[in-house]
């Protein structure tokens, strides 16, 4: 009897035998893994948050205050980009081939400089193809803000408006199927929809303070 009880103690060295150790590291019980996603740290690239964002910028009192996001394409790397003017509701759109940030910044830059507009502020979200907000700053001379992780409602109006372009351009199609001069119709068609909010006029009419007569 003591002979079973001596064998059934472990000793130092038998703690200390590489087939022991791993059979007890086999038959522990593993701590199962928390659900939840972890919160990442804050990148310097998005350092400056709406909530630092002008007041003009919140009120839409005045045209060059603007929201930018991307449509993806099904299945593929090209992508849209979007530009809107919080105030008057008018879109820029134009096509990149891929979503990396320096090809994204440089789309945002040329359609924003085709416009020939003064651009106070500039608001993303905090996808990595805007994360080039320096060189951004630097070459349309504005600031650029991030709303907050999964804070769409912040950028409402350009939400909405990439629900416009959806119809157009549904989820499951393929950009490839569409020209840049496919694009730029879309964003002709959406900019002269008259809307109730801008007392009937075309987003066009407010950003370039014109008058267009329908007949």
């Amino acid at each position: 009897m003591t002979k079973h009880i001596k064998e059934g103690n472990y000793n130092h060295r038998a703690l200390a035998s590489k087939r022991l150790r791993d059979t007890l590291i086999f038959n522990l019980r593993i701590m199962k893994k928390r659900i939840g996603k972890a919160k990442k740290p804050k990148r310097k690239c998005f350092s400056r948050s709406i909530e630092e964002r002008q007041q003009e910028a919140e009120q839409r009192t005045r045209i060059g205050d603007l929201e930018g996001d991307t449509v993806h394409g099904y299945c593929e790397r090209s992508a849209l980009v979007s530009i809107l003017d919080r105030k008057s509701r008018y879109l820029m759109a134009g096509k990149v081939e891929n979503k990396e940030s320096s090809e994204e910044r440089k789309m945002v830059v040329k359609l924003i400089k085709a416009e020939v507009v003064e651009v106070k502020t500039i608001t993303f979200d905090q996808g990595m193809e805007f994360s080039e907000s320096k060189e951004m700053e630097e070459e349309l001379g504005a600031q650029v803000y991030y709303a907050h992780v999964h804070s769409p409602w912040e950028r409402g109006r350009n939400e909405n408006t990439n629900g416009l372009i959806r119809q157009y351009i549904p989820k499951r199609r393929s950009l490839a199927e569409y020209t840049e001069e496919d694009i730029r119709r879309i964003a002709a068609l959406i900019n002269l929809g008259p809307r109730k909010c801008l007392g009937w006029k075309t987003p066009y009419e407010v950003f370039h303070n014109a008058s267009l007569h329908f007949y």
